[in-house]
């Protein structure tokens, strides 16, 4: 079972029940970081999660861990399973 999903700009991750995209990462006015999150399963749902910001997918809670490279590009959004 996976409990680290490792997300590019843009592009999806896929598995069997849920597809999970990281559209943008921001700083607004020089704040703490967020990521805007589109995530499909049954339904598609977004979010704007900051570090440790939390979500549910089939029953499995998601949390933002960490975002390396935010002011670029080709940044890379950790999220970690957490129950």
């Amino acid at each position: 079972m996976v409990g680290e999903i490792v997300l590019q700009h843009a592009a999806p991750w896929v598995r069997a029940d849920a597809t999970f995209v990281a559209v943008h990462v921001y700083a607004p006015d020089g704040g703490g970081v967020k990521v805007f999150l589109v995530v499909k399963a049954d339904e598609e749902e977004e979010y704007e999660l900051g570090i440790g910001g939390a979500f549910t997918v089939r029953g499995e809670m998601w949390s933002l861990d960490r975002v390396e490279n935010q002011s670029s590009r080709d940044y890379l959004v950790f999220l970690r399973k957490v129950g």
